[in-house]
C-alpha cells in the first residue's frame, strides 16, 4: 500500500521538482536562484515527512527528518558562505550516520567501503589541493564525513532489506553531486556541470526521502 501511495506522490511531485530543477536556470538574477533552489529541497523533505507519518512514524522525532531539513538549510547558506554551507551538509550527513548506528545496522563492512570511498574521492581532488587554499582542512574532513554517510548507507540494503537500495543510491548522487561542485568550484565554473551537480543533488534527496516510506 505504501508503495502505491509512494508511486502516486512521485507522479505529483517529481514533476513539481523538475520544474523548480529548470526555473533555477531560467531565472535571470542569480540573488534570486536560491529560491527554486531551496524550495526543491522543501519538497524532498515534505516528501519523507509524509512517508514517515504514513509509516506510523513521528516526522519531527526523526533524524532523517532534521538531516534533510538540514540539506535545505545548507542549500541557502552556501549562497551566503561556502564554510557555513559546508557545515550544515557536514551536520545532516552525521545526523544519518547517527540514525544508522542507532538502529544497529552499523557493520565493519563499512569500513573498507569507506576507505575506498574517500580514496576515491582523494585520487580526484588531489592535484586541486593548492587551489583550496586555507580551505583544504575543512573540505578535507567533509569529504570524510560524507563518504562515511555513503559507507554506512552502502551496506544498508544488504542487512536491512531491498527497500533501502533508494537510500544507498540516493547517497551516491550525494557524493557523485559534491564531487562535481568540488570541480566546478576549483576551477572555471561550468553551465553543465551546475546542470549535472543539481541533478545529481535532487535524486540524492528525493531517493533519500523514498527510502522511508517502509511499513
Amino acid at each position: 500500500m505504501l508503495a502505491m501511495n509512494l508511486a502516486v506522490w512521485s507522479a505529483v511531485m517529481l514533476p513539481v521538482l523538475a520544474a523548480l530543477y529548470i526555473t533555477r536556470f531560467w531565472m535571470n538574477a542569480p540573488k534570486f536562484q536560491v529560491l527554486p533552489k531551496c524550495a526543491g529541497s522543501f519538497v524532498c523533505l515534505g516528501t519523507l515527512g509524509v512517508g514517515l507519518y504514513l509509516s506510523g512514524k513521528q516526522p519531527f522525532a526523526h533524524l532523517a527528518f532534521w538531516a534533510l531539513f538540514l540539506f535545505m538549510l545548507g542549500d541557502f547558506l552556501i549562497e551566503r558562505r561556502l564554510e557555513l554551507g559546508g557545515a550544515a551538509f557536514a551536520a545532516g550527513h552525521l545526523l544519518l550516520i547517527t540514525w544508522i548506528v542507532n538502529q544497529g545496522f552499523f557493520t565493519w563492512w563499512c569500513v573498507p567501503v569507506w576507505l575506498v570511498a574517500a580514496g576515491s574521492l582523494l585520487a580526484v581532488f588531489c592535484r586541486d589541493r593548492n587551489r583550496m587554499g586555507r580551505l583544504a582542512g575543512a573540505l578535507g574532513l567533509y569529504g570524510a564525513i560524507l563518504t562515511a554517510s555513503f559507507a554506512c548507507a552502502a551496506v544498508l540494503p544488504f542487512i536491512a532489506g531491498d527497500w533501502y537500495w533508494p537510500f544507498a543510491a540516493g547517497l551516491l548522487c550525494f557524493v557523485l553531486s559534491d564531487a562535481v561542485l568540488g570541480k566546478n568550484e576549483l576551477h572555471k565554473p561550468s553551465a553543465s556541470k551546475q546542470w549535472l551537480l543539481m541533478a545529481l543533488y535532487y535524486a540524492a534527496l528525493y531517493l533519500i526521502a523514498a527510502s522511508f516510506w517502509s511499513a
